[in-house]
């Protein structure tokens, strides 16, 4: 068993967790004191400290709330869309345990997941990155941001829907008119989620780099000045993430790199999730 209760519970649905979360050491009360003046530069905000928690945990305000009491100082609001995305059905997150190294030439093995949620934990997850409509997840993100105190910084993350019959046009300009719902509530940085499904049969959208340069230049110019992050996924060819950088370099000021491995043989279950770490490489210009 785990040795403390999770804030986010895997026995529960992800609309109960949204309702009724968070759980665990976010929902004791105790909050994190901080001390000294922030010094680590993040974006143009001074922070504590560099460290926080990505997308995907952090539910709603009240999960950003909790984050930031517990001494979290950079945290990501839970990706967003321009309209309703309905979650994938429960379980969402399932435990796997795999023997030795999870790499990527063994993600053609089949695992079995389980609900023994057993520390060290390795978790594959599918939730469909649900999103409420605009109108509530606008002033629920408001509100999130108002938490955050001295030293710490809240970023808003959205993405572009996939519908059937979309036109690639029409894919990127719901991308941009995400940019522009997310930019309404005033967060204080902005993050793309590029690892996520694209149209066709490209994967994820980060790996098409002519549509994710379209995006990421549309999302520029409907944001403004706004601190801007792109969120990838993992590349196995050096040319392309050199391309990638080239377009972040171009239009973004970081880039996040998450920290998962695609598994096509597990049926209905889209990830394994290898840590909690997220990674933000810095864009020099």
């Amino acid at each position: 068993m785990m040795n403390k209760a999770p804030f986010y519970d895997p026995k529960l649905s992800y609309e109960e967790n949204y309702d009724k979360g968070p759980f665990g050491a976010f929902a004791d009360g105790e909050v994190y004191p901080q001390e000294g003046e922030p010094r680590h530069d993040f974006l143009g905000t001074k922070v504590y400290l560099p460290f926080g928690i990505p997308a995907g945990p952090l539910l709603n305000s009240r999960f950003v709330k909790a984050a930031f009491e517990k001494g979290f100082d950079v945290c990501v609001y839970k990706t967003v869309r321009s309209d309703v995305y309905p979650t994938h059905p429960f379980p969402n997150i399932l435990a796997i345990h795999p023997k030795g190294p999870l790499t990527i030439e063994r993600l053609n093995e089949n695992f079995v997941g389980d609900t023994n949620y057993d520390d060290p934990i390795t978790i594959t997850n599918s939730f469909g990155v649900p999103s409420r409509e605009p109108g509530t997840w606008q002033e629920d993100a408001k509100v999130a941001t108002s938490y955050a105190g001295k030293g710490q910084v809240m970023i808003l993350s959205f993405m572009g829907t996939v519908r059937q019959g979309q036109t690639q046009q029409e894919f990127i300009d719901d991308f941009i008119l995400s940019a522009k719902l997310a930019k309404e509530t005033g967060a204080r940085v902005l993050e793309a989620n590029l690892s996520c499904p694209n149209i066709g049969n490209e994967g994820l959208v980060c790996y098409n780099l002519e549509v994710t340069e379209k995006i990421v230049k549309g999302i520029r110019h409907v944001i403004g000045n706004t601190p801007f992050v792109i969120k990838v996924g993992y590349y196995k060819d050096d040319k392309q993430l050199e391309g990638l950088a080239e377009v972040g370099n171009e239009y973004a000021n970081d880039i996040a790199a998450i920290n998962t491995l695609g598994i096509l043989n597990l049926k209905s279950l889209a990830w394994v999730e290898l840590s909690s770490l997220r990674i933000i490489l810095t864009i020099k210009k």
